[in-house]
């Protein structure tokens, strides 16, 4: 008797096993394809988020109001060298190198200028006037220490300026460009005491520089506070309007007071300072030159 297994069994039985195996390799593979596309995008994601830089936080300091840094960028816009204080801050409400004009720029960067910038050129044989030159090169330099390095000058405007040093014994320089020498020529005629006080009993503004900042990114910003005055006089009294505006259209104040107490008790922005305006000066790091502070900009807030 045959006891083997007829070929036709056979085959049924292989087809049969295949049917069954295919679905499992293909669900198995499919698996297996979906589990390397998930891994490899969560991979992605993750190292994305490990690779990409942290956005910088801005952070403030509170800087010390007496300090050197703040101290020396408060002069340069304020009384700077000379100890005379130009009005070009306090009666703008938003300014910006832009807002400069040559002449402006050329007397904010003459406050840099020292007494061994200036070299003897000749002496006239008739008036014994002496002239001096100081090179375009100084003075643009200056002029990109003070406005920063994209700042330009499209005219080399002459100009009459008072240095906080004397030259022949004067301070007051008159100055002209001289193409020829790309220098200009400076001659000093005239002193003017820097030290000597006014004797108004009423000053056009009072200020008082109040707060100081800085940002992470090297940015200052110096916070002052401004009123405005008009004044009109008789005899005996003095009719005096504080403002907070140079167009003197905000009136804080109108008080009539004697000579006499006005110099027993002159006018104080401390007691001002809740309505007094504010000027914000910004100065910027320029990146090219050490981080060297530049002015940026400033603007006034009237509360």
């Amino acid at each position: 008797m045959n006891f083997g297994v007829s070929e036709n069994n056979s085959n049924e039985s292989n087809d049969s096993l295949l049917s069954k195996i295919i679905p499992i390799v293909i669900i198995v593979g499919v698996v297996i394809i979906v589990f390397i596309l998930v891994f490899s995008i969560t991979n992605s994601i993750l190292n994305r988020k490990k690779t990409e830089p942290k956005k910088p936080v801005n952070t403030v300091e509170k800087l010390d109001i007496k300090s050197q840094d703040v101290s020396i960028l408060y002069k340069y816009v304020t009384t700077n060298t000379t100890g005379i204080r130009p009005d070009k801050f306090i009666k703008n409400k938003k300014i910006d190198k832009n807002s400069f004009s040559d002449e402006e720029k050329l007397y904010f960067a003459l406050q840099y200028a020292a007494v061994d910038d200036f070299k003897f050129v000749e002496e006239d044989k008739d008036t014994k006037e002496r002239k001096y030159s100081i090179l375009l090169s100084k003075i643009k330099k200056y002029v990109t220490r003070f406005f920063g390095p994209d700042v330009t000058m499209k005219e080399y405007v002459p100009i009459e300026y008072t240095f906080s040093f004397k030259i022949n014994g004067k301070n007051v320089g008159n100055l002209e460009y001289s193409e020829e020498d790309k220098s200009y020529i400076a001659s000093f005629n005239e002193y003017i005491d820097l030290d000597k006080k006014d004797d108004n009993l009423v000053e056009d503004y009072y200020t008082k520089l109040y707060e100081a900042s800085k940002k992470n990114d090297g940015t200052y910003y110096l916070k002052e506070k401004i009123i405005y005055t008009d004044v009109e006089k008789d005899d005996t009294k003095y009719r005096v309007s504080i403002y907070k505006d140079y167009d003197k259209k905000n009136l804080i104040e109108t008080k009539t007071v004697s000579e006499e107490e006005l110099k027993s008790n002159p006018i104080k922005i401390d007691e001002y300072l809740d309505n007094a305006s504010i000027i914000t000066y910004v100065f910027k790091p320029n990146a090219i030159n050490n981080n060297a502070l530049y002015f940026d900009s400033s603007s006034i807030e009237i509360k």
